[in-house]
């Protein structure tokens, strides 16, 4: 039996390339986005919803599919509380209603004490909640394509999950100094299997510094791309360090996307996120074709919610493992789809190696980092084999703002409509 591995799908293939196959299964936690269906006992996969579509030579509406309209209903972010704070502005009422919530104040103070629980902070206190910049669903537009999920194995007959973790590594240093080796060997793998590539690493902060760290085989083959406001901060990291890559390609922090850029985008992202986080596209694009397409693209995808201490991610370990498999699968997960199908190239993330993953991260306890731990300094040092020197700045480019009128949930499925009538 012939299963392919999700990662391989991003290697091995051509963008948007429909496989017949008899199974497949993800490896690195939802990072690499697959889609399948399934049709007389064979699995067709691809990175692409459309393609899939296409290679089907017809469209069956999923109207339970309902991505948000991420273009022109933004994500906000807002404070909210569970409840309406009745005690907000007591002074301004009538003295009865002062007295009765006065009263009720006093008694919720007494019933938090017995019970050890601030129950008037859990009624009224308020939150800072942030919406969601992807779309999280296994469903497609297509009733008849699904999404593959983290850790998940499909065949022709059957679909099983293998996200199983077992916490029984708690040691920092083992987990570390495991780390630092699964991380350079797969980057050294990487090269000794692709010998004619030549590689660029997406370079911002720690995250993407520690994939600079690992010695590499052939560093004439290891150029940087990086963007403003972050480019001065880059170079002088890696002047301090004695890095020089082959090229250093970098961006304004500006919007250059055209409508064209804009709907191409919306297609390879399969509506699974917001177009204003997929920046750089055709830079990437024309980078790739510099090297005739033979390039890998690296980032450092997530690291920092592994080896960085994140209250929402560090709370226990099943919310540790469920973010990773839906958030962080979902949002980072459909950049690197976006990447494959509009470039034609991988982007890949050492922290999403199959080993990485089956070797440590499913065994380790990720609660090793404490409230405000960070140890991605110590494991670069490790990485590196040598003192590195750090700089603290990190600014990030700013989220793209367009103009155009535009609905990317009706453009996508007129452009599928059009394109099977076109065909046919």
């Amino acid at each position: 039996m012939r299963v392919l591995k999700s990662i391989e799908l991003y290697l091995k293939y051509s963008a948007n390339q429909v496989i017949e196959t008899d199974g497949i299964i993800d490896v690195g936690c939802g990072i690499y986005p697959c889609y399948y269906y399934r049709c007389k006992q064979k699995l067709y996969v691809s990175t692409s919803v459309l393609a899939l579509i296409e290679h089907l030579g017809n469209f069956k509406k999923n109207t339970n599919f309902k991505p948000r309209d991420f273009y022109n209903n933004p994500p906000r972010a807002y404070y909210k509380s569970r409840f309406r704070n009745i005690f907000l502005n007591i002074n301004t009422k009538s003295w009865l209603k002062q007295k009765a919530l006065h009263g009720l104040h006093v008694f919720f103070k007494k019933i938090s004490k017995v019970i050890k629980f601030n129950v008037i902070d859990f009624l009224f206190k308020e939150v800072y909640v942030k919406e969601a910049d992807w779309h999280f669903d296994y469903q497609t537009i297509d009733k008849r394509i699904t999404k593959l999920k983290a850790f998940e194995g499909v065949t022709i007959n059957k679909s099983r999950c293998h996200l199983t973790y077992k916490p029984l590594i708690d040691s920092k240093e083992i987990i570390i100094n495991k780390a630092a080796k699964l991380i350079s060997n797969y980057i050294n793998d990487i090269e000794k299997a692709y010998p004619n590539h030549h590689h660029v690493i997406l370079t911002g902060g720690m995250d993407s510094q520690l994939i600079w760290l690992t010695p590499k085989l052939d560093k004439a083959k290891w150029s940087c791309f990086t963007s403003e406001p972050n480019v001065s901060v880059v170079s002088k990291w890696l002047k301090l360090n004695g890095i020089n890559p082959a090229h250093f390609f970098k961006h304004e922090d500006e919007n250059k996307d055209t409508l064209e850029v804009l709907k191409r985008k919306t297609m390879c992202s399969d509506l699974f996120s917001d177009m204003s986080h997929l920046r750089w596209m055709p830079k990437m694009k024309e980078i790739a074709s510099q090297f005739d397409n033979k390039v890998i693209f690296w980032g450092g995808t997530a690291a920092d919610a592994i080896f960085k201490y994140y209250p929402d991610f560090h709370k226990n370990n099943d919310t540790f493992y469920k973010l990773h498999a839906e958030r962080v699968a979902s949002f980072q997960g459909n950049y690197h789809q976006v990447f494959k199908n509009y470039t034609d190239c991988p982007y890949l993330s050492p922290y999403h190696s199959e080993e990485i993953w089956r070797d440590l991260f499913l065994k380790m306890d990720p609660l090793f980092i404490k409230s405000d731990g960070d140890v991605r300094k110590i494991l670069g040092e490790i990485i590196a084999s040598r003192q590195v020197e750090w700089v603290d700045e990190n600014p990030s480019p700013k989220a793209y703002k367009y103009n155009f009128e535009f609905d990317p949930v009706v453009y996508y499925e007129t452009y599928i409509i059009e394109k099977l009538e076109l065909d046919n």
